[in-house]
């Protein structure tokens, strides 16, 4: 009953805002063209708005006037209308606000110091706006790093995105925009998955950007424009893994290393790429994309060869003991044969080890350090990865067997990455945590998945999606409805159940963006339809002992 009463005086107060009886405020919201002027009662403003009270009570002690005039040029008079009718009713129908709407309210209600909205407006639009926030992920996290103190849900999503896909800052539309310490913290990031030579391509996009009007082609630079890029990416290109620079690219970009990078380093490349078996007077720096325990170990060992060689050089000084490394306890596993063959041949020719020259070597690192990791889910607790064993199979699940084929945070979220390490492996389950959560989704697919040219369905009555909140032992299950259209396959998106599609991982480049909406299986797996950002993921093979 009380809820009905509180729903009466809303409306009443409503009502008083509408019809202007005794007001005794005027507030001019906006500037220029985009004005208009808004009639409100001062105690009411007062009461509810932190900042109305602050303006207010000082030109009442100081003027003692029976009306008051207030301007409020930050905010636009589309923008305060509704949050002048929140302050009176406690009431912000704002479900069909677009993201930019929501981003001007946000900023309204920060001014205006209504904290209660400011927290409601971030977790709005974290969790029905997230393509619009990864699309402009790096003005975003300005502002929220720039009122870190209030804007803690902004903040925290941000963060978790660029922690576990840094990636998406390089192919941001506003990556030109990017500051540099940021830009040097992620240089400095061994889990970026693009190519070595794109990530010069964007730094010198990001240096060229701080000379307008400087021509892209090296050829036309002047020497006091050589001298000013070279200026503007002191830092940053140190921090470039230039031995892993493919020769192909390394010949289209010849011209800008040649005027660009200091003569010693563009010299010893030159060599590295023409002379059989040189070996680089500079440090040869592991690769970015490889398992991230990998490249640890292989900085070590890299580290203690620099030790054993002090006469080479640094592209940067102490910048290959930064970071986590390998204990030497963990390296004491490996015979020291084994690590002066790891040694050998990754400072003398890294970059041209073959596939297989590289799998026989890193291999004995990978059984040693990563294979029983890679058995223990980072999201699946025993007790959850039990329950959906009883539910692939229960008369016997304690007959099968999970096993980790792929982990986002150390694999990649590509769907090429996903295609090159789940495609014909049998039945799997995949499971992805939501952004900013501890909500579980995920399925599984009792046959292959397999990498088409275009959209193609596999019939089965076996697969499920489930939904699952922290460490909760149990969870939604969805069981399929329309069997024809079970398990969806295509080349250029990760795991797809159903027609709708029920769950998707979806052929974005930029982030991990999935989406669901019921169609092939009896329920819904969460509380919304649509897209919606994940921050890690895994698929495991299930396998019968």
């Amino acid at each position: 009953m009380a809820s009905d009463f509180l729903a009466l005086l809303s409306r009443d107060f409503g009502n008083i805002l509408e019809s202007r009886d005794y007001v005794d405020l005027s507030i001019k919201s906006g500037k220029e063209s985009d004005v208009k002027l808004f009639e409100a009662h001062s105690l009411v403003v007062c009461a509810r708005c932190p900042y109305f009270k602050s303006v207010l009570e000082k030109n009442i002690n100081m003027n003692k006037k029976s009306s008051y005039f207030v301007k409020l040029e930050n905010i636009s008079p589309d923008t305060f209308e509704p949050l002048l009718k929140y302050i009176y009713t406690g009431c912000l129908p704002i479900s069909k606000h677009s993201a930019e709407e929501l981003l001007s309210l946000l900023l309204a209600a920060k001014e205006l110091g209504l904290k209660d909205l400011v927290s409601y407006f971030q977790t709005r639009l974290v969790t029905h706006h997230s393509p619009y926030l990864l699309r402009n992920i790096i003005s975003i996290n300005k502002l929220a790093t720039a009122n870190s103190d209030l804007f803690t849900v902004l903040n925290d999503y941000c963060k978790k995105i660029i922690d576990s896909q840094p990636s998406i800052l390089f192919r941001s539309s506003e990556f030109a925009t990017l500051d540099e310490g940021m830009l040097v913290a992620l240089l400095q990031r061994d889990d970026l998955q693009i190519p070595e030579s794109s990530v010069f391509d964007y730094v010198f996009t990001w240096g060229l950007a701080r000379h307008p009007g400087m021509d892209e082609d090296p050829g036309a630079w002047s020497a006091e424009n050589v001298e000013s890029l070279r200026n503007t990416l002191k830092e940053s290109i140190p921090l470039i893994r230039w031995f892993h620079i493919p020769s192909c690219d390394f010949v289209d970009r010849v011209k800008v290393f040649e005027r660009l990078l200091p003569e010693e380093l563009y010299y010893d490349l030159l060599r590295y790429y023409m002379v059989p078996n040189y070996e680089p007077t500079f440090i040869v720096l592991p690769p970015r994309n490889r398992s991230s325990q990998v490249v640890q170990i292989l900085k070590q060992i890299v580290s203690e060869d620099c030790a054993r060689r002090n006469g080479r050089k640094s592209i940067v000084a102490n910048e290959s003991n930064k970071g986590k490394s390998t204990s030497h306890n963990e390296l004491g596993s490996v015979s020291e044969k084994s690590k002066s063959q790891v040694s050998s041949k990754i400072t003398r020719r890294f970059y041209r080890l073959s596939d297989s020259e590289e799998e026989s070597i890193t291999s004995p690192l990978t059984r040693l350090y990563i294979e029983h990791d890679c058995l223990k889910s980072v999201l699946l607790t025993r007790a959850q990865l039990n329950w959906l064993a009883s539910i692939i199979q229960p008369n016997s699940p304690s007959t099968l067997t999970f096993t980790l084929l792929l982990r986002g945070t150390r694999d990649g979220f590509s769907s090429e990455t996903f295609h090159s390490l789940c495609t014909k492996v049998g039945p799997t389950i995949t499971v992805a945590r939501v952004a900013l959560s501890n909500e579980l989704v995920g399925g599984y697919n009792p046959l292959n998945w397999v990498s088409t040219l275009g959209f193609d369905y596999a019939e089965t009555d076996s697969s499920f999606l489930f939904g699952l909140r922290g460490q909760q032992e149990t969870g939604l299950v969805s069981r399929v409805t329309d069997t024809s259209t079970a398990i969806r396959y295509h080349k250029n998106y990760g795991p797809i159940f159903g027609g709708g599609h029920d769950l998707v991982m979806l052929n974005n480049t930029e982030v991990s963006m999935w989406s669901c909406k019921k169609y092939s299986y009896a329920n819904r797996i969460r509380a919304g339809e649509g897209c919606f950002v994940i921050d890690e993921y895994e698929v495991f093979a299930v396998q019968i002992k």
